[in-house]
């Protein structure tokens, strides 16, 4: 894939997510801030470098070689298969809370849980690969290569895992979340992280991760727009 694909599909999706925001039954109506965080730092990166920003980060075909190709196969196998066991765990030991918070698996899920199902799950392809590609460019483009050029590549993994963990788990530790829930929501994400970061390094580039980590946030979404969760005001949640 060359950067005017790339560019093509960040495109048809920040357009999906702009329309879907504006619809009647979204239950998060407003600015997209993802898209307008992601759409300033592809713009600042290129005018200040003067280079394609997607192609400085490595997000191209170049960098799907078959190694890369299947351990991202894997990874997405093996994390998913983690991230389902650990939620039916969580589910099993604390349902009441999460029916009375409506935890749910991010921003996208909100974004789109109100819509008709068949809806909800094409608009979902486009929150989840935008949003992935934002924090692939932020974790794994940016920080850990700056970490890793002032302390070394295994500083920089683990501090970049370490603050994508920490965001993460942040909205359950303000909603007063059990811990085991708030452990969860901190230690998915990190190990997460050290695989999207060893995909980056083994890569060469961000393409494998950003792909890695698109599906398992669809998967994660399909499934919990299948089990009918539904959504409360964050607000509401510390009440």
């Amino acid at each position: 894939m060359s950067s005017p694909v790339i560019y093509a599909v960040v495109g048809i999706s920040v357009a999906v997510r702009a329309v879907v925001s504006r619809l009647p039954a979204n239950a998060s109506r407003g600015v997209d801030v993802g898209d307008t965080l992601l759409c300033a730092i592809l713009a600042s990166a290129w005018l200040a470098t003067g280079r394609d920003p997607l192609a400085a980060a490595g997000i191209s075909g170049a960098h799907l070689n078959r190694r890369a190709v299947c351990a991202s196969t894997a990874a997405t196998f093996v994390l998913a298969a983690a991230n389902m066991a650990a939620q039916k765990r969580i589910l099993q030991r604390h349902r009441a809370w999460a029916c009375r918070a409506g935890v749910n698996p991010g921003g996208a899920f909100a974004a789109v849980s109100t819509l008709p199902f068949g809806t909800a799950v094409l608009a979902g392809l486009a929150h989840t690969s935008t949003g992935a590609l934002l924090e692939e460019l932020v974790f794994r483009w940016l920080l850990l290569g700056w970490v890793a050029r002032l302390g070394g590549r295994l500083v920089g993994m683990a501090v970049q895992a370490a603050l994508f963990g920490l965001i993460h788990a942040a909205p359950m530790i303000v909603c007063r979340a059990p811990t085991q829930v708030v452990s969860y929501a901190f230690v998915m994400p990190f190990a997460c992280a050290l695989v999207f970061g060893w995909l980056t390094a083994v890569s060469g580039g961000v393409a494998c991760a950003w792909v890695v980590h698109w599906a398992l946030n669809y998967i994660a979404l399909v499934s919990a727009l299948r089990s009918g969760r539904k959504v409360r005001p964050f607000a509401e949640l510390r009440e």
